[in-house]
């Protein structure tokens, strides 16, 4: 075995979709450890201004952390710095974006993770100093943390990193390895934190934090190839037609920028709109992940409830992540197998002849041609080959996911202990599946050509979802923490039936081009 031989796997390596599973998973992690420190840091220091507000403190310092001043000023901090963070981020797609298609991936995705590892330093700074102790100092993390696009920026870039080194048979595969590796990193975040966050070394658990984002720029700058290289007349086109644009913006208004921006936002949204077999699973994604975030007030509502350790909050917080995960990699494949062979079976009822001449297409892609990277042009050009039974298969796995995920809402409504809440979550994990199936039936109807400003326009109603979680949860939250604790997660079940409702207008031959 030659050293030439090796440079070159590496070098090709470099290039294929399993390079971004590890940047993946080390950007979950660094968003997983995050979250438990920074919520559990601004209960304390708002326990300790109520406890100052106080004529006399009670002996009873944790019972005063659960009060329900102490609970509503916390986690009304918490809900905006992730409101911060997300609506900037959605604000930031479209230039990210841009970015991405005229530059290339690694310079966006260098960019947008430089400046949340900022915001994760600035938090480091206010839990060391004192002085900056003080929740409305900690929310210029979030917006350094939006300026970087917040999460979704980095997960779309992941997409389409993807989509660039894959072709469309096999992209809900690496679509879901990604997010199985979102996941796994959400499960391993909260289980390093959740011990130092017991002994309130924040500063610590941030740390981790800001070294992971050390790992995550060192890896994307020197072991990731770029994947999107645009010609140079592509490119220049490109340019020109923005700064025409801006030209002719300036010759009738003083806010070229701001028209640019806008139409830089509506432009993805468009190309999504106008096709149903794109737009009903875009929309299914945006409900599903407004109706995930009822799970971000988990942690207030069993302290309010019965007491909850942040060793408690950590293994609620894995097995969420670890079922979806087991879910998507162990269940699928299964459910996967006995579709196909159940396909095959009634094919071949019906034609025997037929049925073999299907099957040679796909043999064929298990060659060594599958395994190449195509250039960018040559991508464009080829039209997937999709067949009718693998759109059904795909339809079927996201409305059953979907009814599953309302059935774990429910029943997380009614759990009363933290074991009951692991149970409820576990349970509605085995719905994972709809969401790569969903991601994976826009890319299918998706055109070649317009994959980069469909999956923005993915990636803002993603960010949208994640924007709207606290101005839809948090009213509900607060005005039923005393009389109805846990209607949230009756709203999200409904959530999840609509969603599932509205996949039910989808047939698979909308997807047959």
């Amino acid at each position: 075995m030659s050293m030439s031989w090796i440079r070159s796997a590496v070098y090709e390596w470099r290039a294929r979709p399993e390079a971004i599973l590890f940047p993946a998973l080390v950007h979950s992690i660094c968003m997983g450890l995050k979250g438990l420190p920074l919520t559990y840091l601004l209960r304390e220091i708002r326990c300790e201004e109520y406890a100052a507000s106080l004529p006399e403190v009670p002996p009873d310092a944790a019972a005063l952390c659960r009060s329900v001043t102490v609970q509503k000023a916390y986690s009304a901090d918490v809900a905006l710095f992730v409101t911060i963070a997300t609506v900037m981020g959605i604000v930031l797609s479209g230039p990210y974006g841009t970015l991405s298609d005229l530059k290339g991936r690694k310079r966006a995705l260098l960019l947008a993770s430089s400046l949340n590892a900022l915001g994760d330093i600035w938090l480091i700074v206010c839990a060391i100093c004192g002085a900056l102790r003080r929740p409305w100092i900690m929310q210029l993390g979030a917006v350094l943390s939006g300026l970087g696009g917040g999460f979704s920026v980095l997960l779309s870039g992941h997409n389409a990193f993807i989509a660039d080194t894959t072709r469309p048979t096999e992209r809900s595969w690496y679509l879901g390895l990604s997010l199985v590796m979102l996941w796994v990193g959400g499960a391993l975040g909260p289980l390093v934190s959740a011990p130092l966050t017991d002994h309130q070394s924040y500063a610590t658990s941030l740390a981790l934090t800001a070294l992971g984002w050390l790992v995550y720029i060192l890896y994307v700058a020197f072991v990731l190839r770029e994947t999107r290289v645009p010609s140079a007349e592509g490119e220049t086109s490109s340019i020109l037609s923005i700064l025409s644009a801006a030209s002719e913006e300036r010759a009738h208004t003083h806010k070229p920028v701001v028209r640019l921006m806008v139409r830089t936002f509506v432009e993805p949204m468009r190309v999504v709109a106008v096709n149903r077999a794109i737009l009903f699973p875009s929309l299914g994604m945006l409900g599903g992940i407004l109706a995930a975030g009822s799970f971000e007030f988990v942690v207030p509502y069993c302290d309010s409830k019965f007491g909850l350790s942040p060793n408690e909050a950590g293994v609620i917080s894995a097995v969420m992540s670890i079922s979806r995960a087991v879910s998507v990699v162990l269940v699928l494949p299964v459910v996967l197998a006995a579709f196909d062979k159940f396909s095959k079976r009634q094919s071949q009822k019906v034609s025997p002849e037929a049925a073999a001449d299907e099957q040679t297409p796909l043999l064929s892609e298990t060659g060594d041609d599958a395994e190449r990277v195509l250039p960018a042009h040559e991508r464009d050009l080829e039209e997937p080959k999709i067949e009718d039974s693998s759109i059904a298969r795909e339809l079927i796995i996201v409305r059953v996911g979907l009814a599953i995920d309302a059935v774990g809402m429910l029943f997380l409504w009614r759990s009363r202990s933290a074991l009951e809440i692991s149970i409820a979550t576990a349970i509605g994990s085995l719905g994972a599946p709809a969401a790569p199936s969903m991601q994976a039936l826009v890319t299918i109807g998706a055109p070649q050509n317009e994959m980069g400003r469909v999956l923005a326009g993915l990636s803002v109603l993603e960010s949208l979802a994640v924007a709207l979680r606290n101005p839809v949860f948090f009213p509900l939250f607060q005005t039923t923490l005393e009389r109805m604790p846990g209607a949230i997660f009756g709203l999200a079940a409904a959530i999840y039936l609509l969603c599932d409702f509205l996949m039910l207008f989808l047939r698979p031959k909308q997807y047959i081009r």
